[in-house]
């Protein structure tokens, strides 16, 4: 390991990168797929995820989009294919959510959802099952889909990571993560160093492990979700194709979602 990538995950894991007083900041722009294998009692399922993320110069905005499309026998309970894409812009508070839709796939429509941010009012509308309904939200709220991004961004700071809030169609959700440690895998994309992320506590009933890549710029290359100590699913990446960078921000303080770096 070069002494380079020793320096940023030592900073990754002791925060010492807080010590920054001005950052510039960027979103990488990239296409990712992963298989993704779901247990349901004794039985084994997989689906595919491709997720984009661009830039798009009229609007000053990113731009993302996740499909994910059942394989096999899966596809008897999910025929259709879920798609969640939306905008979000990136200043000194961090991501800055614009909008969000979500089609989960079904022949329902009442299950999908829409969600239009108002970051500058910390407010937000949704618009699912028939109702609208109206939120104020807490500084820093994202929805679910680029919840990843405001992680990425905090370790690409070199920032001690917190407890991130998301929109989650009807409810307000936080999630905790921290580094607990790093491994090598052996991935499609080749061999890969990677800190280990934890979200929520081991005594959770759900609990979710991240290993993220320094050197792709913090994406994660797997993921996995436990239930009650059982695994339940686990995503790996198949393929990655970078796109360079969205415009860079300066700020005068590293900038962040996480709620423990908020300062009014």
């Amino acid at each position: 390991m070069t002494a380079t990538r020793i320096l940023i995950l030592t900073l990754a894991l002791t925060g010492v990168g807080n010590l920054a007083s001005a950052a510039e900041i960027s979103m990488p722009l990239y296409s990712v797929s992963y298989t993704a294998s779901y247990r349901f009692g004794i039985l084994t399922f997989t689906a595919d995820t491709d997720t984009t993320i661009g830039w798009n110069d009229e609007t000053a905005e990113y731009a993302y989009q996740t499909r994910v499309e059942a394989n096999g026998l899966a596809t008897l309970k999910f025929p259709g294919i879920a798609n969640d894409q939306g905008r979000f812009k990136l200043d000194c508070r961090g991501i800055v959510p614009v909008e969000n839709q979500r089609d989960d796939g079904s022949e329902k429509l009442d299950e999908d959802v829409f969600t239009a941010f108002d970051a500058d009012n910390h407010k937000a509308t949704v618009n699912y099952q028939g109702e609208t309904l109206n939120f104020d939200l807490p500084p820093g709220t994202v929805d679910p889909q680029i919840l990843s991004l405001a992680v990425m961004l905090d370790m690409q700071q070199g920032l001690t990571l917190g407890t991130y809030t998301a929109l989650d169609r009807t409810k307000i959700k936080t999630y905790p993560f921290k580094a607990v440690g790093e491994e090598e895998l052996e991935t499609k994309v080749g061999k890969v160093s990677t800190l280990v992320l934890q979200e929520g506590l081991e005594t959770d009933i759900r609990t979710r492990k991240v290993w993220v890549a320094p050197e792709l710029d913090y994406l994660p290359v797997k993921i996995q979700y436990k239930r009650r100590g059982k695994t339940q699913a686990t995503m790996t990446i198949n393929s990655l194709a970078r796109n360079g960078y969205g415009p860079v921000v300066a700020c005068e303080q590293p900038a962040s979602n996480a709620a423990q770096a908020k300062t009014d």
